[in-house]
């Protein structure tokens, strides 16, 4: 079995073209930190992180964070 059968998240870059930064926001907000603890985690200021999930929602054809959460636990979503 494949890291991409055990981690519905492995095949986001490749799937919607996302960056390790938007990956790792997207992961990080699946795993439940705040975008807050995020941005000071990865010392990006709050505006940088914002950002980058803004280009997260619009690559993932998401609308909400509770959505882009369940694209990533569960491999569903948009199908684009």
């Amino acid at each position: 079995m494949g890291d991409e059968t055990r981690r519905p998240e492995a095949a986001l870059p490749a799937r919607y073209g996302l960056t390790a930064a938007e990956l790792r926001i997207a992961t990080e907000l699946a795993a439940g930190s705040s975008l807050r603890a995020i941005a000071d985690r990865h010392r990006i200021s709050y505006e940088t992180a914002r950002t980058q999930l803004k280009a997260v929602l619009s690559k993932t054809g998401t609308r909400r964070q509770s959505e882009l959460v369940s694209l990533v636990l569960l491999g569903t979503g948009s199908g684009r």
